[in-house]
């Protein structure tokens, strides 16, 4: 019903770069298949910025940013966009880091 879908957390996947888009497709679909999240992925290639302003603008609760870094070790940025805070997450422990 409306009212649940409401409370979903809304989540912005943000690759930083072309290189990371692959991966960042993975994550997304992770999400949207494996947790059944309400998963956006910018397919415009846009800055960082620009991703991240839209994440704010949608009013999303979550961003994922990805880098080389993020891609190397398997994880995440984990940006909570209302709390302003961000700490590194591997892809395993997704789930559980966005609802603790």
């Amino acid at each position: 019903n409306q009212k649940e879908l409401a409370s979903e957390p809304l989540i912005f996947v943000i690759p930083i770069a072309e290189e990371q888009y692959e991966f960042a497709i993975k994550v997304a679909s992770k999400l949207r298949n494996e947790f059944n999240l309400t998963t956006i992925l910018d397919l415009q290639r846009r800055s960082l910025k620009a991703q991240l302003r839209e994440s704010d603008k949608q009013n999303a609760d979550f961003a994922l940013v990805i880098g080389e870094e993020e891609v190397s070790k398997n994880g995440v940025m984990l940006k909570f966009l209302k709390e302003k805070r961000q700490n590194f997450v591997l892809l395993e422990d997704l789930n559980k880091s966005l609802f603790k």
